[in-house]
């Protein structure tokens, strides 16, 4: 261990890292037994901020690398996240963090001898070990070890397995079929064919390949930061931990919903309902918006836009595919993804909500759109209704014959269809809705606003189309406030390409768009918000400049 008492400190975030010596030693002495909240910010405050690392970090990291396997027990998730996080580190300089990396690394047989000797009821720190040895190669029988133990999930072995493999080793791990977890992603006969189909029409250059490869691991290494430190604050707090996994909720939320998926690559076989002309009539052409007629599939008279009709599905960008970085919307063009959409969401919401406690349920949900939607005549609008999981329940709240969903992703579109054959669904961009101004009674926009390259210019659109005194519901996360929380948040973020939001910007700019807000709850990290329409302040074209 490092003599902090003989060599001076190396210069941090505010200079001599004089704070982390002091804390670490306090940590150290042999009465330090409770975990204390300050303590831990004054250990980070010099040597790391928001992913940034700095000089002084690489001492910082050989120092807790030596005193975590011996620290009390209180202590030892938080110097294993505190490690982790160093090993993710940034710097301007590029060689700053391979040297706080390195000096990470040569803590290894300690973490892994630690591991070994935890205690059953141990859930904190075993799983911030998990998540700190998931950046190193693995060494030993690591993995085997860990799959055999009684103690570590199936899906957080297969994680650590996940990131610790040999990229060039493809095979056991394929590319798309890690996240959340590998476990996941047992394919039958006939999703192994689509895999492949799909495989081939992405044929990714081999630097794309490496970049999204890339991005999964942050995106699996972000879950299990995330998920270890709500375990380490759960236990520091002397909270109940989690009452149901992800994959619990999920199956809790299909009961309720009943939820009947079509295979992918199958069709509805259903005969749909006749849909009432005020549905499809809601229609325009999104570019001019000018009105259509939607009887057979043709072009927009006045601009020449063409669109595609099948059944109740009206496509707005026939032909063409949405692009954008991350892996969120990546995913959204795979059937596989599409169709397993709803066991997966249970981990993208734990992650951004913080709430691997499962405290906001299904219920608690529906509850809030039966008792905020409150729309005015016209359809109800459904934005970026996605495969149809929160259209249900708004049919359920205010009848299937006022809603219409919009989304811009064609397996989502496909997926929404075979579920809800009777209910039309336009796919379009959110920055250019193909609705006329002022024209729908209520919006509905729920866990998808922070999916929006641009979330202010489909904000502006909501409220172009939306009449006076109708209601918009929204759901979406809020940026936290704690450090390490933040960081794997962040982390998740950047690898999927979406967006948290402070609560009173978000607010403050849908006012400034027309709006009173009605409500706005947060709890964890959740953000629900309603506003009412006050004024139409309808433009005469969607919002696709930058706002």
């Amino acid at each position: 261990m490092r003599n902090i008492d003989s060599v001076p400190p190396s210069v941090g975030r505010f200079g001599p890292a004089t704070n982390f010596f002091q804390a670490a030693r306090l940590i150290a002495e042999s009465g330090q037994l409770a975990y204390r909240p300050a303590l831990f910010d004054q250990l980070l405050s010099d040597v790391w901020f928001e992913g940034r690392v700095y000089p002084a970090t690489v001492d910082a990291a050989e120092h807790l690398s030596t005193m975590l396997p011996a620290v009390a027990p209180a202590w030892r998730p938080w110097l294993a996240l505190a490690l982790g996080v160093f090993a993710e580190g940034h710097a301007p300089d590029p060689a700053l963090p391979d040297a706080v990396y390195a000096a990470v690394a040569k803590g290894y047989d300690g973490y892994r001898e630690l591991l070994s000797r935890l205690g059953s009821t141990e859930n904190a720190a075993r799983t911030s070990l998990l998540y700190l040895l998931a950046h190193f190669p693995a060494q030993g029988d690591l993995i085997e070890g860990l799959t055999r133990s009684p103690h570590v999930s199936a899906p957080d072995a297969a994680r650590v397995a996940r990131c610790t493999e040999d990229p060039a080793a493809e095979s056991r791990f394929p590319l798309g079929r890690c996240w959340p977890s590998p476990t996941h992603w047992v394919l039958d006969t006939h999703e192994k064919q689509i895999d492949q189909e799909w495989r081939a029409s992405l044929a990714l250059p081999d630097e794309d390949h490496r970049e999204i490869r890339d991005l999964e691991t942050m995106a699996i290494l972000a879950l299990l930061g995330a998920q270890a430190e709500d375990a380490a604050d759960r236990e520091s707090a002397d909270l109940p931990g989690a009452r149901q996994t992800p994959a619990e909720l999920l199956q809790d939320t299909r009961e309720r919903l009943d939820v009947r998926e079509p295979a992918p690559g199958t069709q509805n076989t259903a005969t749909s309902a006749a849909v009432p002309h005020h549905q499809h009539d809601v229609f325009c052409c999104p570019d001019c918006l000018n009105p259509l007629d939607l009887a057979v599939p043709s072009e927009c008279p006045r601009c020449g836009k063409r669109y595609d009709i099948a059944d109740t599905v009206v496509d707005f960008l026939p032909g063409t595919e949405f692009s954008q970085a991350g892996l969120g919307l990546m995913f959204l063009k795979d059937p596989l993804h599409v169709a397993r959409y709803e066991s997966l969401r249970p981990n993208f919401v734990a992650l951004m909500a913080a709430d691997w406690a499962g405290e906001i349920t299904f219920e608690d949900e529906y509850a809030y759109l039966r008792d905020h939607v409150r729309p005015v005549d016209g359809p109800v609008l459904d934005v970026a209704c996605g495969s149809g999981r929160w259209t249900r329940p708004l049919a359920d709240i205010v009848g299937a014959d006022r809603v219409v969903g919009v989304d811009v992703s064609r397996a989502m579109v496909d997926q929404f269809h075979a579920a809800l054959p009777g209910i039309p669904i336009g796919r379009a961009s959110v920055t250019s809705l193909p609705i006329a101004g002022g024209s729908v009674g209520a919006v509905n926009c729920w866990n998808a606003l922070q999916l929006f390259a641009n979330p202010w210019a489909a904000l502006s659109e909501m409220a172009r189309v939306l009449r006076p005194g109708g209601s918009l519901t929204l759901l979406t996360f809020r940026t936290t406030a704690r450090p390490l929380q933040r960081h794997f948040q962040r982390r998740h973020e950047t690898a999927f390409n979406v967006s948290s939001f402070d609560r009173d910007v978000l607010t403050s700019r849908i006012r400034e768009m027309g709006f009173e807000i009605i409500d706005s709850w947060s709890p964890n990290n959740y953000l629900f918000v309603t506003a009412r329409r006050l004024t139409s302040g309808a433009s005469d074209s969607p919002a696709k400049a930058e706002i």
